[in-house]
């Protein structure tokens, strides 16, 4: 169920060093495990 609510990965357009999103549109990081562990988030910047 989780995985048909929230996407794993997503991509973002940034222009002139500026992150571009729309009117309702934010970034939210949400853990759903009970135990606290250390995460690792990879930002991958691809140019145009």
């Amino acid at each position: 169920m989780k995985t048909m609510l929230v996407n794993q990965s997503m991509s973002f357009i940034v222009d002139r060093g500026e992150l571009i999103l729309g009117t309702w549109q934010g970034i939210y990081l949400c853990e759903f495990r009970d135990s606290p562990k250390q995460r690792n988030i990879l930002i991958k910047f691809v140019a145009d």
